[in-house]
């Protein structure tokens, strides 16, 4: 599978802990005045949330651009443009999980918002396309993409609530026909002004649904008839729904955008990782950081459809609170920093050779940084992970926490 994030670059001298000196990233003065503890602590979220943040902002001046001075803007609490450090997370996780690009998106807010123009002039205007067909394993975040995706409408002005209500293939297929259409109209009814999620939809229209099994057409007639009300999200693994659908063809014309998830790379499910600490308020030390990198790109090199995905990074979240639980039991007194900071021997990743994680701390590792603001590619040596640095290219500003070991 094809990098999302810049191809990898070759072979290039072992880089030593000043190596980040010779590259195209630079670390800034205050990160680097004294000695550096090598503890990642939190993340340094700033650029990627100043991202989400200044991108609901657009779409909240392209919402106020066409909507009348005399109806003005919406002031319920749920309308606000604030949003909590809860959702930050989510939208983080949804940056971190879609393999889809940003340009997708800000593509869909701009037309939404120029149809919608169009029709405040008096002009002839299409209809919002709502449906979304999201295709990937289970880990690869779909449900945040959708509940992003659901939110970035409503900052547009296309929905009128932007919530997220789900339903599992599956739970439909387990009930009689009849109930599956009435929890089907349910929660139609409860997306009204949001989003629709139906996951593992595949099955719903494999499990011996003729084409006008009442619950699939209970779906299709009301996306027709609710048309631009409401956003709809099939989704399900790529090798099990376009197959179904295809046996639905009056409800696959209905669907037309598509958009692929796939598998990740051992940085982003490091950056998963790092989400998961962030908000139990868990630390991560470096040498922990690196076994936890080396060994995610062994299983990838290994066998990236079995291991790429979010769901794998979690379980070695959770194991790794039960060894930092068992490591600290008996000990007195039990400090903030006992309490949450995170050591390489509570780092587990079954399967991976005890050779993999040899000398934690050989300087002559070397990993690759993508920069955000123009995805430049740079090796560094491990002692440049976790600081503050800027692209010598963009003068981006961002912590080059997580990278691709490469070798």
């Amino acid at each position: 599978m094809t990098p999302r994030f810049g191809k990898t670059p070759p072979a290039a001298p072992e880089p030593g802990p000043a190596a980040i000196q010779d590259t195209a990233l630079k670390p800034l003065d205050d990160e680097t005045a004294g000695p550096r503890v090598p503890m990642l602590g939190k993340m340094a979220l700033d650029s990627i949330l100043a991202e989400l943040v200044a991108a609901m902002q657009e779409c909240r001046r392209l919402y106020l651009s066409f909507v009348p001075p005399s109806q003005g803007y919406p002031k319920p609490a749920s309308r606000q443009f604030s949003l909590s450090q809860d959702r930050l997370h989510r939208g983080l996780l949804a940056k971190v999980y879609a393999t889809i690009s940003k340009q997708e998106l800000r593509e869909l807010a701009d037309w939404a918002a120029f149809q919608c123009q169009r029709r405040q002039a008096g002009l002839p205007h299409e209809m919002p396309d709502l449906r979304f067909l999201f295709l990937g394993p289970a880990g690869t975040g779909k449900t945040y993409v959708a509940r992003l995706l659901s939110e970035l409408l409503f900052a547009s002005g296309v929905l009128k609530h932007g919530h997220l209500v789900e339903v599992d293939g599956f739970d439909l297929t387990s009930r009689e026909p009849r109930d599956a259409a009435r929890l089907m109209k349910d929660k139609i009814r409860q997306a009204i002004g949001g989003t629709l999620l139906i996951d593992c939809s595949g099955a719903l229209m494999s499990a011996g649904e003729s084409p006008d099994g009442i619950a699939i057409r209970a779906l299709r007639e009301n996306l027709v008839a609710h048309a631009g009300r409401f956003a709809v999200v099939l989704a399900d693994r790529s090798d099990r729904l376009p197959y179904q659908l295809g046996r639905q063809p009056r409800l696959a014309q209905l669907f037309q955008r598509t958009w692929q998830f796939g598998t990740y790379r051992a940085g982003e499910l490091g950056q998963i990782f790092q989400c998961c600490c962030d908000r139990s308020r868990y630390r991560v030390t470096r040498p922990a950081q690196i076994k936890l990198l080396l060994g995610l790109h062994w299983q990838l090199r290994q066998d990236a459809d079995r291991f790429g995905y979010g769901h794998g990074v979690l379980r070695v979240f959770e194991r790794a609170v039960h060894r930092l639980a068992s490591r600290i039991a008996g000990l007195s007194p039990l400090t903030k920093d006992l309490l949450t900071t995170f050591h390489d021997s509570d780092i587990v990743i079954d399967g991976v050779p005890a050779q993999v994680f040899k000398d934690l701390a050989d300087p002559r590792r070397s990993f690759s940084i993508s920069c955000p603001g123009c995805a430049a590619v740079t090796l560094v040596g491990p002692d440049s992970l976790g600081i503050r640095v800027e692209c010598r290219r963009c003068h981006h500003r961002f912590t080059s926490a997580w990278g691709e070991p490469v070798g």
